[in-house]
């Protein structure tokens, strides 16, 4: 039996409940490759390609930019630009496949900067991996402290170490591309720890204290220089006496 082969893209709707969407990402003016998955157990006598457009209108375009692999089943299309987004199915001998492919084009990553954004005065530090990421699609962040490893966390991250200087670079990645920035070196202010803070509520609560009971104390050591002074005037006798017994 003669192999027939179909290249055509074509306007079809296919049921979700047995279809499973795979999504792709190219770059404008690469090449996207489409594969069969799984690939069909018997021999394959017809190819048919479909996207979200016309046949008619897309016939002669794809003719000149997409190549069909009658073996594999493999289609790969060149030049491809924003008008190829969609969702790509195939049919293998007259059948609808469950594998869709949704062709989605981005950017590139751009190379990121490591912005640096104090909280507070003395405080941790906001540092952003910060880059123009419009129609990069999906961007992941990580993140390295001198030369240790990376480690993938979120665009903004907190950073508190007082009184070190630390060096630090982030990545931007995406399905296409990543790129990293230059390293950042930051120095840590040192701030106001919570034991010093509990050591000058601690010094505040004495000098407190002195304030309040050092006039009570001068008040007392005077009633009581001039208790004896009074003592002294009104028993003279007793005072020389004393003093008599003091020079024996």
């Amino acid at each position: 039996m003669e192999k027939v082969v179909v290249l055509c893209l074509l306007l079809v709707e296919l049921s979700s409940s047995f279809t499973q969407e795979t999504q792709i990402y190219f770059k404008e003016g690469n090449s996207l490759t489409l594969y069969l998955r799984p690939f069909p157990s018997k021999s394959i006598t017809s190819i048919l390609w479909m996207c979200n457009v016309d046949c008619c209108e897309s016939m002669y375009y794809y003719i000149a930019t997409a190549t069909l692999d009658i073996h594999t089943g493999r289609l790969m299309i060149k030049n491809m630009t924003k008008a190829d987004e969609g969702v790509y199915s195939v049919e293998i001998n007259n059948k609808v496949q469950g594998e869709t492919y949704k062709a989605v084009m981005i950017k590139h990553v751009p190379k990121p900067e490591v912005r640096v954004s104090p909280l507070t005065a003395r405080g941790p530090c906001k540092l952003t991996c910060e880059g123009d990421t419009t129609g990069a699609g999906p961007v992941t962040y990580s993140w390295k402290t001198g030369d240790g490893e990376w480690k993938e966390l979120q665009k903004d991250i907190i950073e508190e170490v007082h009184g070190h200087v630390k060096t630090f670079t982030c990545r931007m990645k995406n399905p296409l591309s990543e790129e990293e920035s230059h390293a950042r070196t930051i120095l840590f202010v040192p701030g106001k720890s919570a034991d010093s803070g509990l050591w000058i509520k601690v010094l505040g609560a004495v000098i407190k204290s002195l304030a309040i009971f050092a006039p009570l104390g001068a008040m007392v050591y005077a009633l009581s220089r001039n208790q004896e002074t009074l003592r002294k005037r009104m028993c003279p006798c007793q005072s020389k006496n004393s003093d008599y017994v003091n020079e024996a």
